[in-house]
């Protein structure tokens, strides 16, 4: 008997970007959003919404976007495009996650999961780990569901939790997601720092590998450093006043801002590092035409900040300060982190960086020369096997993954039919020190016989708890209703030797999901015996 239709969602609503990923119960593989989506939105003249995402079309009267950023302030800047009020914050978070939530209902649809809509949901939306959980995210959350519940007419089977945070999901992505934790063996008490630069804030958090595939994380730090839209800010601080002394007086903040959102100065601020030449140079768009200034450039000039040629021309020594506010503190950040722990005499085996911001060329250059050591395993996004902006989203679904597991595991029990030995058993937790990315979190161990010189076939049955405890006396799995069973094939064709013609050995089932197994046969001595499912 199936278990009831129940789908899974996870949203990662980030500054720059967004991304969802989801699945069911029917399926072990997710469905993610590539590339994130522009956290943007268009409004007409009326305030009324014409566009999302990437907003394309129009023309349009107001963009909003990075308005997460203002989420968790209690006192708004005078920036171009920052919310007036916390009235028309909500209102924009709001209409963003309902446009998101809506996009996603409508490509489950499209995949043809009948019944979704009617059945059980649980949508998981990641905060940063600064965010007060009172009156932050509760205020988040709300919001949240109200996007959810606009988007479905069946709303009593809805659950929406938003208790996990960046800083945990990336870390759980950085160890299960990438290459070194592929092939390093983390122990059971390794401490692994995480470092989540997104565009609002970094995310650090310290967590504890408690087990195979495991993290338990730590209380959280005091330092909350900015992400990686610090950078832009100052961009955008500098242009602006470049352009008003170039006589730009009305359009200078609109101009600067509209560069420092382009993808000319996205990518120069992604390639730019130590060993560039002495100047960047950004177009300025095509749209716009200034002067050169200063007409005579003076030598000193040279080395800060001139337009030529409608080019910003940029001196590496200032496009390098744009940075030092980023850096300082996520050094900080991190420095609290590793200070924490050598209080209690204890170092990071590993220190991951995820988020878009891993991708600064200058940013991991500066962070790798500082906290690199013999003793210290760092990992950046080219380890990592996931794109390093999708690493919450991809972190939250491994944590549903394992949630979803362990209550699979605590309902179920499993046995082997055969006449000897229908016991049924609860699995067990894995306790064994092996490698951290392939070590099954879950097992269980069945005994069975088979005939020497022989290829036997056994069948391995799952049933609920509940059906189990009340089931007959004699425990036969014949009588009980079956959630799911397998079929193992062992070969002893190669076992004949002299003695009982049936030898004892053990199946380990090694739980991989829920509905899900790989097995390995063992004789009572401890050799491997050929098998498959």
């Amino acid at each position: 008997m199936a278990p009831p239709m129940e789908t899974f969602i996870c949203v990662d609503f980030g500054m720059a970007g967004s991304a969802t990923s989801w699945r069911n119960n029917q399926s072990p593989f997710w469905n993610t959003t590539k590339p994130k989506i522009p956290t943007m939105l268009a409004y007409d003249s009326n305030g009324t919404l014409m566009a999302w995402g990437k907003c394309e079309g129009g023309p349009y009267d107001s963009f909003q976007e990075c308005f997460k950023s203002y989420i968790a302030t209690t006192t708004f800047p005078d920036f171009p495009g920052a919310p007036t009020s916390k009235q028309v914050l909500f209102r924009w978070v709001q209409d963003y996650l309902t446009a998101i939530c809506k996009q996603t209902a409508l490509e489950i649809d499209a995949e043809r999961v009948d019944g979704w809509r009617n059945g059980f949901l649980t949508w998981n939306f990641t905060v940063p780990g600064s965010w007060a959980k009172f009156p932050v995210v509760a205020d988040f959350k709300r919001l949240a569901e109200n996007a959810v519940f606009s988007c479905l007419t069946t709303t009593d089977k809805i659950r929406v939790h938003a208790h996990l945070t960046e800083g945990e999901a990336s870390a759980i992505c950085v160890l299960n997601r990438s290459r070194v934790a592929k092939s390093h063996e983390f122990a059971v008490g390794d401490i692994v720092v995480s470092c989540d630069i997104g565009g609002a804030t970094t995310d650090i958090a310290i967590s504890i590998v408690s087990g195979a595939g495991k993290l338990d994380p730590c209380p959280p730090l005091q330092l909350h450093p900015v992400g990686l839209m610090s950078v832009n800010r100052n961009f955008w601080e500098l242009a602006r006043q470049t352009f008003r002394l170039a006589g730009l007086q009305q359009n200078a903040d609109v101009l600067a801002l509209v560069i420092a959102r382009s993808q000319a100065f996205t990518s120069a601020r992604e390639r730019f590092s130590a060993a560039d030449g002495e100047r960047i140079i950004i177009s300025i768009p095509i749209e716009y035409s200034i002067h050169d200034w200063p007409p005579r450039p003076a030598e000193n000039h040279k080395k800060l900040f001139i337009i030529k040629y409608n080019k910003l021309i940029i001196h590496r020594d200032v496009f390098e300060s744009l940075f030092e506010d980023l850096v300082q503190q996520i050094e900080a950040g991190l420095d609290e982190a590793i200070n924490k722990l050598a209080t209690a005499g204890k170092t990071p085996s590993a220190i991951g960086f995820c988020g878009g911001g891993s991708r600064s060329v200058y940013l991991m250059d500066r962070l790798r020369r500082r906290y690199g050591e013999e003793t210290v395993i760092i990992i950046d996004h080219r380890q990592l096997t996931v794109p390093p902006e999708l690493a919450t989203v991809t972190g939250s679904s491994l944590v549903c993954d394992k949630t979803q597991l362990q209550k699979f595991v605590q309902n179920t029990r499993f046995g082997v039919q055969q006449n000897e030995d229908s016991t049924l058993k609860a699995a067990e937790e894995n306790k064994e020190n092996s490698n951290f990315y392939m070590a099954p979190a879950w097992v269980v161990t069945l005994s069975c016989s088979a005939h020497r010189g022989q290829i036997t076939k056994h069948t391995i049955f799952a049933v609920s708890a509940n059906a189990a405890e009340a089931g007959p006396e004699n425990n036969d799995l014949k009588d009980r209703p079956t959630l799911m069973k397998w079929i193992v094939e062992i070969d002893l064709t190669r076992n004949k030797k002299v003695g009982s013609r049936k030898k004892k050995l053990k199946i380990l089932c090694k739980i991989t999901g829920a509905w899900t197994i790989d097995v390995e046969v063992r004789s009572q001595l401890g050799q491997v015996i050929p098998s498959k499912i």
